[in-house]
């Protein structure tokens, strides 16, 4: 779990993971730790790109297994938030960007499925806490996934 300091919420204060999380929780969390030190602001975009980000990660680490395997997070990739996050990650190529054959447009509706849905349950439904930020469009959601993957 990521927390943030009550006095200056921009800026993350500590990082604490229980006994069981496992090491793609590990990752969403520093992915976490590595936009906000970046002065990036909480929001619902910085949400979704650590959901892409850890799919992404589990995915290439442990293959099909990852998501076919039984697991807690079998059962979360293929709930309607897993399905949305699933969408997004397989538009990108292994650098983070679109494949060449991807319209923008489909980035863009992705991304919004994933905001409605994210929408839906706590902790994401509260909008004051997860802002979305609407200045960012489609790909641009994602600068810290390609920027993390060059050279992959």
């Amino acid at each position: 779990m990521f927390g943030l300091d009550d006095n200056n919420p921009s800026v993350p204060s500590e990082l604490i993971l229980g006994p069981d999380a496992l090491e793609d929780v590990l990752f969403h969390e520093l992915f976490h730790a590595y936009v906000r030190f970046q002065n990036v602001p909480l929001s619902l975009n910085m949400e979704i790109e650590a959901w892409v980000a850890q799919f992404r990660y589990g995915e290439a680490k442990f293959g099909r297994q990852y998501v076919d395997g039984g697991s807690f997070h079998t059962a979360m990739y293929k709930s309607r938030r897993g399905t949305r996050v699933r969408n997004i990650a397989n538009l990108m190529n292994a650098q983070g960007g679109p494949f060449l054959s991807t319209p923008s447009y489909k980035f863009e509706d992705a991304f919004n499925e994933a905001v409605e849905e994210f929408r839906t349950r706590p902790p994401y439904s509260n909008a004051q806490r997860y802002p979305l930020n609407t200045a960012q469009r489609g790909i641009d959601n994602f600068k810290y996934i390609a920027e993390l993957s060059t050279g992959c």
